[in-house]
């Protein structure tokens, strides 16, 4: 879990340097003031992509954890105020919906 601002890009170490990081950085510093609609965009491919949704933050009970085994998932709160609850997926009791790999 990596928790930072993205004006500060030594926060990120390595990442800032890295190829495919590069790319992601420069997509969401644009985003930043462009303000893209929701929909999904392609910044490299289906390889990597940028999925940009407005909502309204719900309830914790509403909600439950997720995880990812093939792709990395990056929040951003574009705007207003966000919750983000994270944990290590070997910490979870139990598991409410099993592992898809289509999905």
């Amino acid at each position: 879990m990596f928790v930072g601002k993205l004006d500060d890009p030594k926060k990120f170490g390595f990442m800032a340097e890295h190829e495919v990081w590069k790319k992601v950085f420069a997509w969401l510093k644009d985003a930043e003031v462009k303000m893209p609609s929701d929909g999904v965009y392609e910044i490299q491919g289906k390889d990597i992509r940028a999925i940009v949704k407005t909502d309204k933050t719900q309830d914790r009970s509403e909600r439950s954890f997720e995880s990812h085994r093939r792709d990395i998932d990056v929040q951003v709160c574009m705007g207003g105020d966000e919750i983000i609850e994270w944990m290590p997926l070997q910490s979870m009791e139990k598991i409410k919906t099993e592992y898809n790999a289509e999905k």
